[in-house]
């Protein structure tokens, strides 16, 4: 787990790919419950990419990238 910028983490999960969506479903989980002292709560948003679906480490991480901006517009999509 490493930070990128700002709000943005990358998760390098080495694994099955069940296992990565259960590493997804526990977060957000994590982040329904919150409860913090100075934000009430808070939405993740995220992209998984494969190693078998790019060449790259680089490419792995702008795929993944992409996806979570896909998440994250079908998230106020849903609020509009």
């Amino acid at each position: 787990l490493y930070r990128i910028g700002g709000d943005e983490f990358c998760v390098i999960h080495h694994g099955a790919k069940d296992g990565m969506a259960a590493c997804v479903e526990l977060l957000e989980e994590k982040a329904a419950a919150w409860k913090g002292k100075y934000i009430g709560g808070f939405t993740i948003s995220y992209g998984v990419a494969n190693k078998g679906e790019k060449d790259s480490v680089v490419s792995l991480v702008k795929l993944a990238d992409q996806r979570m901006y896909a998440c994250k517009q079908a998230y106020y999509k849903k609020l509009a």
